[in-house]
């Protein structure tokens, strides 16, 4: 078992002891794949400090306009939503307990983010469901499918 970081770290090192056991042909892929996993991990986790960093900044430009006693309209600094997400279960992931969250959003700055890796997901991919599909309901919003 290799963690992340000698695989960041050492990738080389790791593919010559698989070409050293003859190994590569069955592994490199999953070297190749265990990479591309790794970095698209990290560029989530660079986009949702991002992400953090816009919100607090809007929420510290809130206080400052509840402290001078102006119009402190959330909605005008909060306006973003998920309008859609999907749930994958590869097999990996699937046999691993895990599963992917492709979440989409109408925000042009990130239009689709990629959740994975993270213990009971699919339990709240299913609670955020419920939870639209009540709000819906609430709201009386119906979608029509053309067949």
């Amino acid at each position: 078992m290799h963690d992340l970081k000698s695989l960041r770290d050492q990738i080389d090192v790791l593919r010559d002891g698989m070409r050293r056991r003859g190994k590569l042909d069955q592994i490199g892929p999953l070297i190749d794949r265990a990479e591309a996993l790794d970095r698209d991990r990290r560029l989530n986790i660079q986009a949702v400090e991002e992400r953090k960093a816009a919100r607090n900044t809007a929420t510290q430009a809130v206080a400052r306009r509840k402290k001078a006693k102006e119009n402190a309209d959330k909605s005008k600094y909060f306006k973003k939503t998920i309008e859609h997400f999907d749930v994958h279960k590869p097999l990996g992931m699937r046999m691993a307990g895990y599963c992917l969250l492709h979440l989409r959003s109408a925000d042009n700055n990130a239009p689709s983010l990629m959740l994975y890796g993270i213990p009971g997901l699919e339990h709240l991919a299913d609670e955020m469901r419920e939870s639209s599909l009540r709000e819906r309901t609430r709201r009386r919003v119906t979608t029509f499918i053309e067949t």
